[in-house]
């Protein structure tokens, strides 16, 4: 996350699957921010699920001093289902400090055993597009700061991105150097 006037940071990104998180060590490290789950929607189901550690993330990441931002696993298919998943953000957010803003996560997935897709695999870019602004304009009319993370390619393939900047940040992963 940059800013005007900001320098590139470190940090981490968590969710359940990283276990207990030793938040001091983390921040001893060198880190100086997390990212952390809040939750995801069923890939398959489409229901929403909290993280199981969100709670225990959020007040360990602030008890060490960390900025903290949060990020939503989108597999939402339509613009309803898109604010759906941002007031939940909103509403497990409140009551804690979040320096960063609300993040969108998109990205394809597949089942490793049966080889099915995500039920938002298939959206087109502009259905895509407008599940990402949904989600955005929920969060900021909430009071927070909102964004978009995926990666690279898929910023460019999968949505039209230039639609979704202004007010929202951009965080994209690289895989490449």
């Amino acid at each position: 996350y940059d800013a005007p006037g900001v320098t590139a940071r470190a940090g981490v990104d968590v969710s359940s699957y990283q276990g207990v998180v030793d938040w001091p060590a983390v921040k001893a490290a060198g880190a100086d921010f997390a990212m952390l789950r809040v939750g995801f929607r069923g890939y398959g189901t489409g229901r929403l699920v909290l993280d199981s550690s969100f709670r225990k993330n959020i007040e360990g990441a602030r008890a060490a001093g960390l900025q903290v931002g949060v990020y939503f696993f989108s597999q939402a298919v339509n613009e309803k289902e898109a604010i759906e998943e941002a007031r939940m953000c909103v509403q497990y957010v409140q009551g804690y400090q979040v320096d960063m803003p609300i993040f969108i996560d998109l990205e394809d997935v597949w089942d490793p055993d049966d080889g099915s897709g995500g039920r938002a695999n298939n959206l087109s870019v502009s259905q895509r597009t407008s599940v990402a602004r949904a989600f955005c304009d929920t969060v900021l009319s909430g009071g927070y700061k909102a964004g978009i993370y995926a990666s690279y390619y898929y910023m460019l393939d999968q949505m039209h991105i230039g639609q979704l900047e202004g007010n929202n940040y951009i965080r994209m992963a690289s895989y490449a150097d």
